[in-house]
C-alpha cells in the first residue's frame, strides 16, 4: 500500500459482529420462497447469523414440484458437525426432512441443551409429498422428543396426532390433539390456524407448563390489530396462549417456513418461547402482506418486507 494510502484506510481493522447465530436444517427451494432459502432471509431479517444443512435440493416453484434430489444421510450428518464445529448455534430449526434415515442422522447429532422448533413439513403447498410414507413414526418417537417447540398445521397435526379435526375444530378438539402431540417428548405444539376458517388466523401455543408471565407473552407487541394474545388455563389443565392476527386469502408459499425460523431466530436471541411465537406471529403477517408475486401471479412469502420495522 503506497504512502499516499489515507491513514485511515492503512490502518482500518474488521471491527465484527455479536450476532447470535441459528441453524437450519431444511431442503433447498429452487423458487426462494420456502426452505433453506426463506428461513435464512428470515434469519437475516432478525439480525442472526444463519447457517444451514441442506437436507434435499427440490426443483420447485410456487406452482408445482418437478423433482427432488435428497442429501445422503450421512453427508446431513457432515454437515451438522461442520457448523457446529466452528458456530456457536444457540437455537436450531428443522424444515423438510425426506427420509427415515436423515431424520435419525438429525436427531443423533441435535445438541440436546439448544432450543429446537421443528416444522414438520410433509406435504407441500402444491400437494406434493415430500417425506418417506414411513418417515412419520421415525420423527415422532425420535425428534419430537428433542422439540422446544413443533410447529405444525391443522393437517400435519392430525396426522401427528392421529386426531381428525376437520374443518373448523373447537378449541378442546385442538388442545387434545396438542395433548397427544406433547406426550412424543415436545415441550410446546404451536398448531397453526391457517387452514381453519374465519375472518382471523388464530394460532395456539399449547403446554404443560408456562414458561414466562402475561407481561413476556406480549412483550414488544403493541398493535392488537397485528396480534391479539389470549391467555387459557382451563382446557385439559393445558396452558394455552391464542395469537390472533389477521388472515390473508390465498395460498402463501412458504409461511410455514418463514414462521418457524422467525420463531427459531427469536429463541436465539434468548426470547421465551411465549414472546417468541408471538414476534413471529406479528412478522409472519406482514412477510404476507409483501408477498412476492411470480410469473403465475402465486404469492411467495417475502421476509424482506418487515426488515426495517423490526
Amino acid at each position: 500500500m503506497d504512502s499516499d494510502t489515507p491513514s485511515e484506510i492503512r490502518n482500518s481493522r474488521i471491527a465484527g459482529s455479536a450476532m447470535p447465530c441459528a441453524c437450519t436444517i431444511a431442503g433447498s427451494d429452487s423458487g426462494g420462497g420456502a426452505g433453506i432459502q426463506a428461513d435464512l432471509k428470515t434469519f437475516a431479517a432478525f439480525d442472526v447469523w444463519g447457517c444451514s444443512v441442506i437436507t434435499s435440493l427440490t426443483a420447485q416453484n410456487p406452482c408445482t414440484v418437478l423433482g427432488i434430489e435428497n442429501a445422503s444421510a450421512d453427508f446431513v450428518g457432515l454437515q451438522m458437525k461442520a457448523v457446529a464445529g466452528d458456530f456457536k448455534i444457540a437455537a436450531y430449526k428443522t424444515g423438510m426432512l425426506p427420509t427415515e434415515d436423515i431424520i435419525r442422522t438429525v436427531a443423533a447429532n441435535l445438541p440436546r441443551n439448544v432450543p429446537t422448533v421443528i416444522d414438520p413439513v410433509m406435504i407441500s403447498t402444491s400437494g406434493s409429498r415430500l417425506t418417506d410414507e414411513d418417515a412419520g413414526e421415525t420423527l415422532r418417537t425420535k425428534l419430537l422428543p428433542l422439540a422446544k417447540i413443533v410447529t405444525p398445521n391443522i393437517p400435519e397435526t392430525c396426522e401427528l396426532s392421529g386426531i381428525d379435526l376437520g374443518r373448523n375444530p373447537s378449541e378442546t378438539e385442538i388442545a387434545n390433539a396438542a395433548e397427544v402431540i406433547l406426550g412424543s417428548g415436545a415441550e410446546y405444539v404451536l398448531i397453526k390456524g391457517g387452514h381453519l376458517s374465519g375472518d382471523c388466523s388464530s394460532d395456539y401455543l399449547i403446554s404443560k407448563t408456562r414458561g414466562g408471565g402475561d407481561e413476556e407473552v406480549s412483550a414488544g407487541i403493541t398493535d392488537g390489530s397485528r396480534c391479539r394474545i389470549e391467555i387459557k388455563t382451563d382446557i385439559n389443565g393445558l396452558n394455552i396462549v391464542k395469537y390472533t392476527g389477521p388472515r390473508f386469502r390465498g395460498d402463501i408459499h412458504g409461511s410455514g417456513c418463514c414462521l418457524s425460523s422467525a420463531i427459531a431466530a427469536c429463541l436465539a436471541k434468548g426470547y421465551t418461547a411465549e414472546k417468541a411465537c408471538a414476534c413471529a406471529k406479528v412478522f409472519i403477517g406482514d412477510a404476507i402482506a409483501g408477498a412476492y408475486i411470480s410469473e403465475s401471479k402465486r404469492y411467495s412469502i417475502n421476509p424482506e418486507h418487515p426488515k426495517k420495522s423490526l
